[in-house]
């Protein structure tokens, strides 16, 4: 995983070194028909969009579930050790997301856990991460409980009036006959729990 970004970055430096390389010569020297310092901005440039797009790659790469595309646990723990005191969390787990993985298969599994993400990111006005498996957490900066329960219980209501389709087969050996299950309507619920981190 780090070979790919440690590529990347050293692509990167080539423009970096060639404008250090331009610095070191006359400024007024003219290169490809363009003055020199035209040139060596052009190069810092090309440099800083090209490190722009690593630093961007890794952070996504590291601070991103890649299944849902919200924050993940990594990126939660290091928000609470900045959120110092007087916010809010809330816990969320989809129920019986274990009989449904039975049930339907596990890629359809997944299409539930991307749905309960962007149903809770659409809803609630703060940021959602993937905390594992089929848990999410919320984190509100500066709120009351009794807000964020106001705002999570109109997520809950929402995603429970919402249907979900099943879109394809279960793949798995299991009980379920093939092609049975497509087109399914299921419900999909959540249950939460708040928490407050009083200010000292």
């Amino acid at each position: 995983r780090i070979r790919g970004f440690a590529v990347a970055l050293g692509v990167a430096l080539v423009p970096v070194l060639f404008a250090v390389h331009a610095l070191a010569g006359p400024v007024d020297r003219a290169v490809i028909g363009l003055p020199g310092a035209h040139i060596i901005s052009s190069f810092l440039a090309v440099s800083v969009i090209l490190f722009h797009a690593v630093f961007s790659m890794y952070w996504h790469r590291v601070y991103m579930d890649e299944l849902t595309g919200v924050p993940n646990r990594r990126a939660l723990e290091e928000e609470l050790q900045n959120a110092g005191t007087g916010y809010v969390v809330a816990m969320i787990d989809i129920d019986h997301f274990k009989a449904y993985n039975d049930r339907f298969g596990h890629e359809e599994g997944d299409n539930v856990l991307r749905m309960v993400a962007s149903h809770l990111e659409h809803e609630i006005n703060s940021r959602v991460y993937r905390f594992g498996g089929e848990e999410f957490v919320v984190l509100w900066r500066r709120a009351t409980v009794e807000g964020a329960f106001q705002v999570m219980e109109r997520a809950r209501c929402s995603l429970e009036k919402r249907v979900f389709h099943v879109r394809q087969p279960r793949s798995e050996a299991g009980s379920c006959p093939p092609d049975s299950a497509l087109g399914v309507a299921v419900g999909v619920t959540v249950s939460a729990g708040l928490a407050l981190a009083a200010s000292e």
